[in-house]
């Protein structure tokens, strides 16, 4: 059940971001959000997150999100982790591949968010 879980998020994530539907695909997102990027050192909260997001809907930078070589690392009752390799298209037609840590928490309102990430390069 819990690669499905996994699989459905990241189906929703995708979707939001081909419809261009910033308040769905930020539904998908903890307010909790810890965001890491060890190449960088770069560190975001959830505020600097939706305000990249934003900018790249608005804009409409954000073409596509696409996953791949997802690999399971933990399944607890509320917190899921895995590795995935995500791929950001521009409208550009410019491709960017980051491969990542997620993990995702069942909250209080039974929806499953993602409360961090570690960008690995």
């Amino acid at each position: 059940m819990s690669e499905h879980n996994i699989q459905n998020w990241l189906a929703r994530l995708t979707e939001t971001a081909k419809n261009n539907d910033f308040e769905k695909h930020m539904d998908l997102i903890s307010e909790n959000l810890a965001s890491y990027n060890k190449a960088s050192g770069q560190q975001q909260n959830y505020y600097d997150w939706r305000d990249q997001r934003k900018n790249a809907f608005q804009s409409g930078i954000l073409e596509n999100l696409s996953y791949d070589k997802l690999s399971i690392k933990n399944i607890g009752l509320r917190r899921l982790s895995f590795r995935v390799e995500e791929t950001i298209t521009t409208n550009g037609d410019i491709q960017t591949t980051t491969d990542k840590v997620v993990i995702l928490e069942h909250e209080e309102d039974e929806q499953w968010r993602m409360v961090e990430e570690i960008i690995k390069h």
